[in-house]
């Protein structure tokens, strides 16, 4: 089982970012990136899988406004890494503050 989301689409209602502004500023003021609401979202799903013992984890796919997040087991996401699939398809880990 894979799942993908258009990451873009949470940048509004992601953690840090305001629901009211279209241009994408981040609550504290400075320039939003579309990376802060993927990791922003993806911080919020991995945690709360981890709360429920889930051996599944949110990877991004591609990167910018064209981002995706995939829903993988370690072993997928490894099976994914290790295949000769395009650089820019393949999951990578986000990188969170966390």
């Amino acid at each position: 089982r894979i799942a993908v989301f258009p990451a873009q689409s949470f940048a509004r209602t992601a953690p840090g970012f305001s629901a009211d502004d279209p241009v994408g500023w981040a609550a504290d003021g400075s320039k939003a990136e579309w990376s802060d609401a993927t990791e922003a979202l993806v911080a919020l799903l991995n945690e709360e899988l981890k709360l429920q013992d889930s051996d599944e984890k949110f990877y991004q796919i591609n990167g910018g406004n064209d981002c995706q997040i995939v829903l993988l087991t370690l072993s997928q996401f490894e099976f994914l890494k290790a295949s000769k699939i395009d650089t820019d398809w393949k999951p990578t880990l986000v990188k969170t503050n966390q």
